[in-house]
């Protein structure tokens, strides 16, 4: 497993645009917490990592370094181009709403509504 972080600066060193998709709307796609099904594509829409497990576990494709042609197209069909930008929010994102939420077996709780028990009710 790795880090999303590492999976993308591991993936940049091979291909010149990488794009993110996930099962969410694309205006949703920095809030991390909220991935499921989670992907990195080459420009051409061919998968190079996909999310294994909570947000931040990512298992590479076994031909991540093969770039699809001498000619690498700008722009995927679906998803969004990883920026800087991107890879700030998915950062701050991180850090807030995941690491947080991962309990001592290293599941990620997603759901952060308190039991019945635990609720204060004066």
């Amino acid at each position: 497993m790795m880090k999303f972080a590492d999976t993308v600066k591991l993936l940049q060193c091979h291909h010149q645009s990488l794009w993110f998709k996930s099962d969410q709307e694309v205006k949703e796609f920095c809030f991390c917490d909220r991935w499921t099904g989670g992907e990195i594509l080459t420009g051409a829409g061919r998968l190079l990592a996909m999310q294994a497990g909570h947000p931040d576990e990512w298992r590479l494709n076994f031909n991540h370094t093969k770039p699809d042609s001498p000619y690498e197209p700008d722009e995927c069909d679906e998803g969004e181009l990883i920026t800087e930008a991107f890879l700030s929010d998915v950062r701050m994102f991180m850090t807030c709403n995941v690491y947080p939420n991962i309990d001592a077996q290293g599941d990620f709780i997603r759901d952060h509504t308190p039991d019945d028990q635990t609720v204060w009710n004066p």
